[in-house]
């Protein structure tokens, strides 16, 4: 047997593993029957599967004695003790490069055997910290898509800052976002800082001051908006503040506004740097005047077309009740679309989640 292939601290310390075989009370009660010849007629067709080789025993694979290596034919039964070592090292090690369950557990089978060990390798690669933290995951998104639908016109308003972006002429550095979920509407600002204090009022001066208070105001986690004031002022107006999930910003309407943003921003002002904040207005004109593929619809607030002759309030009214049956009509089919990434997940509490 190459005993080069086995760990170093195997082979460089086998009595010691033979110590721990010994004080293993399945691999010590082995290791006495085969080396004393006490096994009986009926513990004989059982301990066939094992030998003992250089005093440690070890486990004879039928699955690959096919003409086969020696070396892999026989298997070290790994004692209790040994097997943590075992997972850290074919797991952990920079040689083992922390893979996954399937490739760990084929790599500790060429050399090693313990009852149980597929549950435990996957165990082990399942809690590990690291892959955790640093995998992205090749599961599907647990949970089932839960639409938000408006009934009327800033009822959800989303808020997020872009930013920061390369300081203007005019000292601004980040774009303030607000956008209603039922119109699809933005109010956007160009600011120096993303602060609690900025955001507070841009508030009550773009949103409270032209359109009333939302029902509800939808942001991240951010620092800005899980201040006192902001939550103060907010709150003041009768607005009810609800922020989304730690990591998941996706739940936030105003993330794909931002990235509708910047994306025109880079091909508008192409070598312009420090003058991107003169043509937010333009964007912004071409995001409120552009139809909506969920409402069929450009952003409506003021009951006319751009540039064009006002219409009636009850053509206004009718067009509302459009979009809201246009919003009702395409979630369904949004939501099957995204359906077949995701699947129901049921939670048992308490349950350890990142954050």
């Amino acid at each position: 047997m190459d005993l080069r292939a086995l760990p170093s601290v195997i082979v460089s310390d086998r009595p010691h593993v033979r110590q721990l075989q010994l004080e293993d009370p399945v691999t010590g009660n082995l290791l006495c029957q085969l080396e004393n010849d006490q096994q009986s007629e009926e513990d004989n067709q059982d301990l066939q599967k094992f030998i003992v080789q250089d005093r440690l025993l070890y486990f004879i694979d039928p699955k690959t004695q096919c003409g086969l290596h020696p070396l892999k034919q026989i298997k070290l039964f790994a004692p209790t003790a040994l097997r943590s070592y075992l997972l850290k090292y074919y797991h952990d090690h920079p040689t083992a490069g922390h893979l996954g369950v399937a490739k760990t557990l084929a790599r500790l089978r060429l050399r090693f055997f313990w009852p149980n060990m597929n549950s435990d390798v996957k165990k082990y690669v399942v809690s590990c910290r690291s892959c955790q933290v640093t995998k992205p995951t090749q599961r599907k998104p647990a949970g089932l898509m839960v639409p938000i639908q408006p009934q009327r016109p800033w009822e959800y308003t989303g808020v997020d800052y872009i930013g920061p972006l390369p300081r203007t002429q005019r000292g601004n550095a980040y774009i303030l976002v607000f956008v209603d979920y039922f119109s699809k509407w933005i109010e956007v600002s160009a600011v120096r800082e993303a602060t609690a204090r900025v955001a507070a009022n841009k508030f009550i001066t773009d949103i409270f001051a032209r359109h009333g208070s939302p029902k509800y105001l939808i942001s991240d986690r951010g620092t800005p908006f899980i201040s006192e004031l902001f939550e103060h002022v907010v709150s003041t107006l009768g607005t009810e503040h609800r922020m989304t999930t730690a990591y998941h910003p996706q739940t936030n309407a105003t993330e794909r506004v931002n990235r509708t943003l910047k994306t025109a921003i880079r091909a508008y002002i192409e070598d312009g740097h420090t003058s991107w904040d003169k043509y937010l207005p333009q964007i912004c004109f071409a995001l409120r005047t552009a139809p909506h593929e969920s409402t069929s619809l450009s952003p409506l607030l003021h009951g006319h077309v751009s540039s064009l002759t006002l219409v009636t309030l009850r053509v206004v009214w009718t067009l509302l009740i459009f979009m809201f049956d246009n919003i009702a009509a395409v979630q369904p089919g949004f939501v099957r679309l995204v359906k077949s990434s995701l699947k129901d997940n049921t939670v048992e509490f308490p349950v350890s989640v990142w954050l």
